[in-house]
């Protein structure tokens, strides 16, 4: 029987080939199809960002900030259009290839959470099979971005879920995935609660006392720690520029909490 890696590169390979095979089709005979009525939404702020080095609604229009969309996608168009040069195509292209990185993201999370292989492998193709995101691979929108961000703020989640305070750079490494994502997609605003909640429920089950668990992640993810701040350029008066804050790992009070024995009671 082939083993998982050979199983794994070969479904990555035949998913690339198919979503390269479609891309060169629709740029060749059908470029506008490349466009939906949200992409110019990212677009005209990318190039702003390229010409003004300003997050605006439009070139046309560099004192006016983008009020719509958040930074992280028409960043991601901005960069690849300053390597590539300004292209629809080259985009797509590199948003693809990039996208790849999801499914083996999506591998290894399976893999920490079922601990089978077969898991892990039935989860890339069930991904495969997924006409929304095969779709969207195609469109110069920002949810094959998004999605890999997510996807790696979750295996940040299970790292973090598996080594508790031991591993205190993965606390670090998840809120800068839920940060990077909200840039991307202010919905994952909301996803900071839940992911907080599920790790207390996964620490509470792997022993700890609820309130080690609070001591040493909920402080993580207080005022107390460090914080990053990720904010656009698009000015005080944009709600979606406003910073938004998370923390990483705070004073090593966290790794004795983690090496206490629970208190009796």
């Amino acid at each position: 029987m082939p083993s998982s890696r050979f199983l794994l590169v070969t479904l990555l390979a035949l998913v690339l080939a198919a979503r390269l095979a479609v891309f060169f089709h629709v740029a060749a005979g059908f470029p506008g199809a490349m466009l939906t009525p949200d992409s110019p939404t990212y677009e005209l702020p990318a190039q702003a960002l390229l010409q003004w080095g300003r997050f605006a609604q439009s070139p046309a229009a560099p004192d006016t900030p983008d009020t719509l969309r958040t930074p992280g996608y028409p960043l991601f168009i901005a960069l690849t259009e300053a390597v590539a040069g300004p292209s629809h195509n080259a985009v797509i292209a590199a948003q693809i290839i990039l996208g790849m990185a999801t499914f083996l993201v999506l591998f290894a999370c399976a893999r920490r959470i079922w601990r089978r292989r077969t898991a892990a492998l039935l989860a890339v193709v069930l991904l495969a099979l997924d006409p929304v995101s095969f779709h969207h691979s195609q469109l110069l929108l920002s949810e094959t971005l998004f999605t890999l961000v997510l996807v790696c703020g979750l295996y940040c989640g299970c790292r973090v879920a598996r080594h508790g305070a031991r591993r205190p750079g993965w606390v670090l490494l998840l809120g800068l995935a839920l940060a990077a994502a909200a840039q991307i997609r202010p919905i994952a605003y909301y996803l900071v609660l839940p992911m907080a909640f599920w790790l207390l429920l996964t620490l509470r089950r792997r022993g700890s006392g609820w309130r080690q668990a609070l001591a040493c992640h909920g402080s993580r993810w207080s005022a107390g720690g460090r914080r990053a701040t990720c904010s656009s350029a698009a000015g005080p008066n944009s709600a979606r520029s406003r910073t938004s804050t998370f923390t990483s790992i705070g004073r090593p009070t966290c790794w004795r909490c983690a090496r206490a024995s629970p208190s009796p009671g």
